[in-house]
């Protein structure tokens, strides 16, 4: 109630106590939430498209993921940095989650490590043993280097393993891992040594624990990042503790990247023709879902222990 108040008293204070408001000037409030931090109100035109200011507040243990007319989020949502017209006075309250959901680490092996030097957590997921992150390594176990490669159209006509990174950005792989062809999917010294790219098979295991192929995906994708399509709500429960973000893909067809925030794919090393099995998570379903596609994809791989 308190809230509220405050919200209308600023709001008149700008119509009433002429505080410089033009006639056709709206005012947001941002709502830490339960966070720290201070933002200023936001002036906006009338009817006129402009960015919403970038997220200032913070809450320890917890990660922003935007903003929403109401505080327990019931209400309308907004991105971060969107773009929107107002068309009367707004107040925006910082929606908070707890990014680290369910699962525990595979007893004994919380963290392993790739050859770069990078540590992973792991999840145990029934009888199987899990990286919970994606595979982001620029060497394979050997120590060999893989073959980087940011022109789309040299990508399309490789006939061996390579890898990139979302939109040729390294710093996406902090996040969403790196993107690896379908050669390299099969290689046994792709993943770290004790681990390998996950058959066919396995990934069906991983779906049965958690239900069936037709809910695993919501029970595998994270709490936050995935963008609703169709009136639908993206993210998942990740009661799984997969932790499945949506890193998107690189495309078989002239190169490209498509599909971050919205998808996630992944490899099996499972042959399907001159095709391989790749399982997929979608923002507007609850599915881990399965195709064969040709190996010039660019997808992210999850090792899973020997």
């Amino acid at each position: 109630m308190k809230k509220t108040y405050l919200l209308f008293t600023a709001f008149m204070a700008c119509v009433f106590l002429f505080t410089g408001c033009k006639k056709n000037e709206l005012v947001l409030i941002y709502d830490a939430n339960g966070g720290g931090g201070s933002m200023e109100n936001q002036v906006f035109e009338e009817g006129v498209q402009q960015v919403l200011n970038a997220n200032e507040f913070t809450r320890t243990g917890y990660i922003f993921k935007g903003w929403n007319t109401k505080a327990d989020g019931s209400g309308s949502s907004y991105r971060d940095k969107q773009l929107v017209r107002l068309y009367a006075n707004l107040g925006l309250y910082a929606q908070w989650v707890d990014p680290a959901g369910g699962g525990t680490p595979c007893p004994g092996i919380p963290t392993m490590n790739d050859i770069d030097g990078n540590t992973y957590n792991t999840v145990q997921i029934g009888s199987q043993c899990w990286m919970r992150e994606n595979l982001k390594t620029t060497k394979y176990a050997t120590g060999e280097n893989i073959l980087l490669v940011t022109d789309n159209q040299v990508w399309y006509y490789l006939n061996e393993g390579a890898m990139c990174y979302y939109n040729n950005d390294a710093s996406n792989a902090h996040i969403y891992g790196a993107l690896y062809n379908g050669y390299i999917a099969g290689d046994e010294d792709l993943c770290p040594e004790g681990w390998h790219v996950p058959t066919n098979d396995e990934w069906n295991i991983l779906a049965n624990e958690l239900g069936g192929a037709n809910i695993a995906g919501y029970k595998m994708k994270t709490v936050y990042d995935w963008e609703g399509e169709y009136g639908y709500n993206g993210n998942g429960s990740n009661e799984s503790g997969f932790s499945a973000f949506p890193a998107g893909a690189c495309s078989g067809f002239g190169g490209g990247f498509f599909n971050m925030r919205y998808q996630a794919y992944f490899w099996s090393s499972t042959s399907s023709d001159w095709r391989k099995i790749m399982r997929g998570l979608s923002s507007n379903s609850k599915e881990l879902w399965s195709s064969g596609l040709e190996n010039n994809y660019g997808f992210s791989v999850r090792c899973i222990k020997d």
